[in-house]
């Protein structure tokens, strides 16, 4: 009997699991995974709380052979409570992909400033989003390390809102670089070997863009990391390509109604009815992007 790889599915703290919903569903589907939820409760514990959930689940899912590979999707603050949970246990020489979408591994600039706002303080509660907004980088820098074993891959969005909906003050990512609302391209990068992609979608939207999906899909169910990193390349690609546009809908007559027939000739010419041809035009358009691979 085949035994189907496991996903280990981390949320962050502010959307919690309904964000990866999308994405498990498709790993199972498409990647054929064995897809467990690990919700860590990050919106209200803290980090190191937050990580003995994660380190649990862990424990749980280990293999005693290399054959079953046990991989691991987060999104946003997950990656941090994955690499805190990485320091809590041994796994080193398991057979492990890391994806992380957003991941703020060098804390997030953009965080800091928000918690000016006393607002923003009291919206956020106590949990790993209070101490991205009160901890420097360096901290998040040196919070831990996925094992050498791991191979990673980091997808960094690029967006100007945290969602298309939801713009953000020019005061909070004045100066900041490239970034998806939440986290910087700079700031989604480790310290250790990695390869980061870099995608056109919003911190929100990450893990429900499509292409973000296929290059997760990709770079797990690939024989190899490399094989899967350039399958994800290419659906990277695609993400920087896509625009959202609302759907065009040609103005038309409710089935049955005709026209109104013209005033009828002063000379009685013709009674024909006259109807008016809609058209709808699209303009074929190309948005250039830009995708990076490093190491």
């Amino acid at each position: 009997m085949r035994v189907r790889p496991t996903v280990l599915a981390v949320p962050g703290a502010v959307l919690g699991p309904w964000a990866l919903k999308r994405m498990t569903r498709a790993l199972e589907s498409k990647g054929e995974f064995a897809v467990h939820m690990v919700d860590t409760r990050a919106w209200s514990l803290c980090l190191d709380d937050a990580a003995e959930v994660a380190a649990e689940a862990l424990r749980m899912h280990k293999q005693p052979s290399t054959q079953v590979p046990v991989h691991i999707v987060t999104h946003g603050a997950g990656a941090l409570v994955v690499r805190r949970a990485f320091q809590l246990l041994d796994w080193e020489g398991q057979n492990t992909r890391v994806v992380m979408l957003g991941p703020p591994n060098k804390g997030s600039r953009i965080a800091r400033r928000a918690a000016r706002s006393s607002l923003w303080r009291a919206a956020v509660g106590h949990g790993v989003v209070s101490e991205l907004g009160a901890l420097g980088s360096r901290h998040f820098a040196e919070c831990g390390d996925p094992p050498a074993s791991a191979s990673v891959l980091v997808i960094a969005g690029v967006s100007s809102g945290l969602a298309p909906w939801i713009p953000l003050p020019a005061g909070f990512t004045r100066g900041v670089g490239q970034h998806d609302g939440a986290v910087t391209v700079r700031e989604a990068g480790l310290r250790t070997p990695h390869s980061l992609l870099r995608v056109r979608a919003s911190h929100a939207t990450l893990p429900l863009s499509e292409p973000v999906i296929d290059a997760t899909v990709a770079f797990l169910s690939a024989p190899s990391a490399s094989d899967g990193l350039r399958k994800a390349e290419a659906a990277a690609k695609a993400a920087m390509r896509w625009r959202w546009r609302p759907p065009l809908i040609p103005a038309v007559e409710p089935r049955g109604l005709q026209a109104s027939s013209p005033p009828p000739s002063p000379r009685g010419a013709s009674d024909g009815r006259a109807t008016d041809a809609g058209q709808l035009a699209s303009a074929d358009e190309s948005s250039g992007g830009e995708t990076s691979l490093r190491a």
